[in-house]
């Protein structure tokens, strides 16, 4: 599965087509409930694979990261029947113009260079301002990052999350509206008036 999202990325399913065509030593032809179960697995373990790809990434490339990059999107889903009874999708904010699908969001943190390091996969009607917390704590305990700038974009801009930011001894950047914010307006002023004091 790794070869083939490497080399020709296929479903599941196309996986199985691509195999006729590959020669690969030692390995038997899988069977798709092979797929199906490899897929169980990666989900089950994705919170120690991430830290173990991401330790081995950063010692092979030897870089120190400073600035994380945060941005979130949302996929929607065809038909209306659940498999498990805490099923994440939801209607909510689509970003494919599609309300009347339910969806699930999906967060992507990435390095400045845009490495990968983690993802997360929230209900389909979470708000984007109501994961940064989730996910700058993940970053600084599970990959240790005690040194780094979160960086996102207006729709995740809170007090709340820029208090639990700074009581997390992180900086942070966040993109936002000038017109809309009285704290930045009030900032522009107090600085106007550092340097002239007639400054309206």
């Amino acid at each position: 599965m790794v070869f083939n999202r490497i080399c020709d990325p296929k479903s599941k399913l196309g996986i199985l087509e691509w195999f006729e065509g590959i020669h690969f030593p030692g390995l038997e032809k899988p069977e798709h409930h092979h797929i199906l179960r490899t897929m169980d697995w990666l989900s089950d373990n994705k919170h120690h694979l991430e830290k173990a790809i991401w330790n081995k990434v950063k010692t092979l490339l030897d870089f120190q990261v400073e600035l994380v990059f945060y941005d979130i999107t949302s996929t929607y889903f065809e038909g209306e029947r659940s498999i498990v009874e805490d099923d994440i999708r939801a209607f909510g904010h689509t970003r494919d113009h599609r309300p009347d699908r339910r969806q699930v969001v999906i967060g992507l943190v990435v390095t400045s260079t845009g490495l990968p390091i983690c993802h997360h996969v929230f209900p389909g009607n979470t708000v984007d301002n109501q994961t940064v917390v989730r996910v700058v704590k993940d970053i600084k305990e599970r990959f240790c990052l005690t040194r780094v700038i979160f960086v996102g974009d207006r729709g995740m801009i809170s007090r709340d999350n820029i208090r639990q930011i700074k009581e997390m001894n992180l900086d942070y950047i966040f993109a936002h509206s000038l017109k809309k914010c009285a704290d930045t307006h009030s900032f522009i002023r107090e600085k106007r008036h550092m340097f002239d004091p007639n400054a309206e």
